[in-house]
């Protein structure tokens, strides 16, 4: 007899790609409002690294807690993922600046994930279940991608149930090379009930 899971969920994997195929879709009109000279994010990735390219964006899905683990018909859960930006410069204040123009950037885009503006309307996580193309390069050679999607695979639809910012974090400045380098951190937790 061959093996036929009872749940069709994903879990994690398409959901991550998901919002990270939001954000490069958005970033840069979320720029232009916070400052329009700072660039895109030049390297995206899946994991936490010392990146080759500034200004990175690193998307880790850190925890996924099952929030009714007993719930017999679907599954649950609380998505918890680090957004770490890592950015370059030489002069400590304008690096500083710019972490934190860059993370109310990023900001713009989560918070804006499903947001209940009005009371009496419901809110719309209409993104997560849009195809979006995704590029995530090799950083060592950009010309090359494991992952290089002309669409997603969305979410079930209707099995997001909310995305909202909890915390941010900001490094101290480091210099391991001639510039000096900082990260910010933010953390967002994502509720999905998926099948």
């Amino acid at each position: 007899m061959s093996f036929a899971p009872f749940f069709s969920s994903k879990l994690t994997e398409p959901l991550a790609k998901q919002v990270l195929a939001i954000i490069q879709r958005d970033i840069a009109a979320s720029l232009a409002t916070v400052d329009a000279t700072l660039p895109v994010f030049a390297e995206y990735g899946f994991s936490f690294y010392p990146p080759t390219q500034w200004p990175a964006l690193l998307l880790v899905p850190r925890l996924v807690t099952f929030t009714h683990p007993d719930t017999v018909q679907a599954r649950p859960q609380l998505v918890n993922f680090e957004a770490t930006i890592a950015l370059a410069s030489q002069d400590r204040n304008l690096l500083a600046q710019q972490a934190w123009r860059y993370v109310l950037a990023l900001d713009q885009i989560i918070s804006s994930l499903g947001a209940q503006v009005n009371p009496a309307i419901s809110p719309s996580f209409a993104d997560f279940y849009t195809p979006l193309p995704l590029v995530v390069p090799f950083p060592q050679s950009p010309s090359q991608s494991i992952i290089n999607l002309t669409a997603t695979t969305p979410m079930q639809a209707g099995s997001v149930l909310g995305c909202w910012p909890t915390r941010t974090r900001y490094s101290d400045l480091q210099r391991p090379s001639t510039n000096l380098e900082m990260i910010a951190q933010m953390e967002f937790d994502v509720v999905v009930e998926e099948v």
